[in-house]
């Protein structure tokens, strides 16, 4: 029924118009009140070859249809009343004014030559003011217990606490996948216990007192974290994140039905990089180690396409459908963050504040910590094994 054009309230008046398609004055009041009902409009134009006749308004519909011997045979030109029309070059400030009078329910625009093009109503004029006051970058993480939303000057949503228990959960992650793996192929191995040191007890490998994991191990361990990350929590809050940034940089409403509709996947997210980091380093090592004159076929393959990779990475493991609880998660934060915004548009943080509000920092403080409770473990763990090597 209508559409809107894109931008804010500076400029003309082709920023707020709304593409309303108007009715002809030989349409039935019934007929008016049922699309009035629909689009959410105040009024509704009346147009006869492009030229405007009137509007015909909510309460003088109602106040046709609800009179006593008023039949349904009444028309919109019958109800039509004159509205103020603007010129599509009217500075949109104009506009905001006259819609601030109690008695003007719709702007009607025209061009040069008095055709019509389309309304402003207040709503618009809302939802544009609106627009104006959202953040043009919004970025995010997820944690276990729900997400976290920046602009770098402001922030919303998880606590500091949160961001280093996502730190300490992709090491704990990690550190499972790395013990399934060597459980795995241990109970394979001919040694079991010969077999777990080499993977538990990176410091017996250097000294070569037990052989090296083969390559193999390591893909394994990789793809072992990526389906333990896509069963824990992590991944529907990571869901929740994006879909709601997607939200808020299309202007969309922080309702569930829409957040809930937009992809997972983000062009912005941390996984793009992941993805990058490890082709690089892969060719790297191709180079270095090469078995062959076509090794570095697939790690420059990856290093062109990491970009449709990082999007399958965040699709198939990175995230996972976020639940009712998780979306709204990102709906809390985005109002959170929102709010503070809007209360200061023009704020700016300090360079150690915005360094901070990026939450990696968090997030790495707690990795050291679930690292470092890894690394413990696995030395206890290879300790024990030693001793039970005959």
């Amino acid at each position: 029924m209508k559409s809107h054009h894109a931008g804010g309230t500076d400029g003309a008046l082709g920023q707020l118009l709304e593409q309303v398609e108007p009715l002809p004055p030989e349409a039935a009041a019934t007929v008016a009140a049922a699309i009035l009902q629909r689009s959410g409009l105040p009024a509704l134009p009346l147009i006869r070859d492009d030229r405007f006749l009137g509007v015909v308004s909510h309460r003088d519909l109602l106040a046709a249809l609800g009179a006593p011997h008023r039949g349904e045979g009444i028309t919109c030109r019958e109800l039509a009343r004159p509205a103020t029309c603007l010129p599509v070059t009217t500075p949109a400030y104009d506009a905001l004014l006259l819609l601030a009078r109690p008695e003007v329910e719709l702007l009607v625009v025209v061009d040069a030559a008095g055709q019509y093009l389309g309304v402003i109503s207040p709503s618009r004029v809302v939802e544009a003011l609106e627009e104006t006051r959202r953040p043009r970058v919004v970025g995010g993480l997820a944690t276990p217990v729900g997400v976290y939303l920046t602009t770098l000057d402001q922030r919303g949503g998880a606590s500091d606490l949160a961001l280093v228990l996502t730190g300490l959960t992709m090491a704990a992650l990690h550190g499972l996948a790395v013990l399934l793996v060597a459980l795995a192929v241990a109970v394979a191995a001919p040694d079991p216990q010969r077999e777990m040191l080499s993977h538990l007890a990176p410091s017996l490998v250097s000294a070569q007192a037990v052989p090296a994991p083969p390559p193999i191990v390591g893909a394994l361990t990789v793809l072992a974290f990526l389906l333990l990350l896509r069963l824990s929590p992590l991944s529907g809050y990571h869901s929740g994140e994006h879909q709601t940034v997607h939200a808020l940089e299309r202007g969309l409403p922080l309702v569930y039905e829409q957040v809930a509709a937009m992809p997972r996947p983000h062009q912005r997210c941390g996984t793009n990089l992941t993805v990058l980091l490890l082709a690089a380093t892969w060719l790297y090592r191709s180079g270095a180690d090469a078995a062959g004159e076509w090794a570095w076929i697939a790690p420059v393959g990856l290093l062109l396409g990491w970009r449709p990779l990082g999007r399958w990475m965040q699709q198939h493991f990175t995230t996972r459908p976020a639940t009712v609880r998780q979306v709204e998660a990102g709906i809390r934060a985005a109002r959170q963050l929102l709010g503070r915004h809007q209360r200061a548009p023009q704020h700016r943080a300090g360079r150690w504040r915005r360094f901070w509000n990026r939450g990696m920092l968090q997030v790495f403080a707690g990795a050291l910590l679930g690292y470092g409770g890894v690394l413990l473990a696995g030395r206890l763990a290879g300790s024990v094994l030693l001793r039970m090597v005959p």
